[in-house]
């Protein structure tokens, strides 16, 4: 199966999303509306992954500085209408997910959103060195470690607890100027 022209497959995106806009949504049921709804969400996600690979690529390229942009998300931002800085989602989120293919499979089959993606990307990266490659993969972390129970308070030495020593809050205190 070729490939689908980039350029062509975009203008047929936009054409059948001008239809969608069209349709006179006062004459749609109450069950359709929110399966359209869904279907619209996929769509947008969708929308949202190919334009992750899109900043990836205009990052690789320079295409955006050659023409005369400051950056690629300057050129975002501009282009899809966002405000200010918004274009920086997209490219945090290529960044965040370059090595997570499950996570972009998932964005490019619309059941991912652009912030949930970005997300779990996110929280990829605070993990210790040795639990990402796990994650990149789609594996998890492996084998879960001994179970730590329920974290407990722990006193710090010198300040007594409520009850053992500690002054009583006397009536209507904190709660402004006398």
């Amino acid at each position: 199966m070729p490939t689908p022209d980039a350029r062509s497959s975009a203008a047929a995106a936009v054409e059948t999303a001008a239809a969608v806009a069209q349709v006179d949504w006062d004459a749609v049921g109450g069950q359709d509306l929110l399966e359209v709804a869904v279907l619209l969400g996929k769509v947008k996600n969708q929308a949202d992954a190919a334009l992750v690979r899109i900043t990836e690529r205009l990052g690789a390229t320079g295409s955006a500085e050659a023409a005369g942009w400051a950056s690629t998300k300057d050129f975002l931002t501009h282009a899809l209408g966002g405000r200010k800085g918004a274009g920086a989602a997209y490219d945090r989120v290529a960044k965040q997910t370059a090595d997570l293919p499950v996570v972009r499979a998932a964005m490019s089959a619309g059941d991912l959103s652009l912030a949930q993606a970005g997300a779990i990307g996110g929280r990829v990266a605070t993990l210790p060195p040795g639990t990402q490659a796990a994650h990149r993969r789609g594996g998890g972390a492996g084998r879960p470690g001994p179970h730590q129970g329920p974290r407990r308070h722990r006193p710090r030495p010198g300040v007594p607890r409520r009850g053992q020593g500690a002054r009583p809050r006397r009536p209507g205190a904190g709660l402004g100027p006398r």
